[in-house]
């Protein structure tokens, strides 16, 4: 008897069927896995920079500052050459409350000091030398202070806080910074942040506050009648008294 061929169950065959389609699906997932796009990386947007104000703005307010003060202290030098005249001035921006010492070369070093109507004045031997032609009586005078008129207060040290300031920024170069559009430039003023005005080239340079505002750190202008000084103490200069009997001068 000859026998046909076998064929397989009917639960065989569906059972195959049944695991060739779940690898096709299994495939097909694969590859829509595969295809998709991952989410892209984002990095935050960078801080921007301030930007830094233009000279003539920071001029103006520092112009304003300044001559607004009514108190201050000013340390440097007025003129160059045998004509400079090194300051210590500290002070009421009117003169009327101030202490100021006043170095001129072969000239010695005087101390004028004026509290409301008084006036005094003290300095080494070298001043007093230009006062009395006797050494022995400017030496005697060396140590002390000396009560004088206003006249001769003004004689010795004209000078006032308000003075010198209005003189610094009505100079062509100083007051030409008021019309310049370039931006201030970062520096320093004895540690302290700052922004810088003009150029050395340009014969003037304001340094003030990098925090703005207009507060003062120093000012500086070459060529004839050069100034260059550093300003502090805004409105918190000493009330000066009047000195004491007894009292000695410090002329530092």
């Amino acid at each position: 008897m000859t026998r046909g061929p076998r064929r397989p169950a009917a639960g065989v065959g569906a059972a195959v069927g049944a695991v060739l389609t779940v690898l096709l699906l299994a495939l097909a997932g694969c590859s829509a896995l595969g295809s998709a796009r991952l989410p892209e990386r984002t990095s935050a947007a960078p801080t921007p920079t301030p930007s830094l104000p233009a000279t003539a703005d920071a001029f103006r307010d520092a112009r304003t500052f300044a001559l607004a003060a009514e108190s201050g202290h000013l340390v440097g030098t007025l003129g160059t050459g045998a004509a400079a005249v090194r300051i210590d001035l500290e002070g009421s921006a009117s003169g009327a409350n101030q202490r100021l010492v006043r170095a001129v070369r072969g000239r010695g070093t005087a101390v004028v000091l004026t509290v409301g109507d008084g006036h005094w004045l003290a300095g080494d031997e070298a001043f007093w030398r230009t006062r009395t032609p006797n050494a022995a009586d400017a030496r005697a005078r060396v140590g002390t202070w000396a009560p004088v008129r206003a006249a001769d207060a003004r004689a010795v040290g004209p000078e006032t806080l308000r003075g010198v300031l209005e003189a610094t920024f009505s100079r062509p170069a100083v007051a030409a910074l008021e019309e310049d559009p370039a931006p201030v430039v970062d520096d320093e003023v004895e540690g302290r942040p700052a922004w810088r005005l003009g150029t050395e080239d340009g014969g003037a340079r304001v340094w003030v506050a990098a925090a703005g505002g207009g507060e003062v750190l120093r000012v500086a202008v070459s060529g004839k009648g050069a100034v260059d000084l550093t300003t502090t103490g805004w409105e918190r200069a000493t009330v000066w008294q009047p000195p004491a009997a007894g009292d000695v001068p410090d002329l530092g």
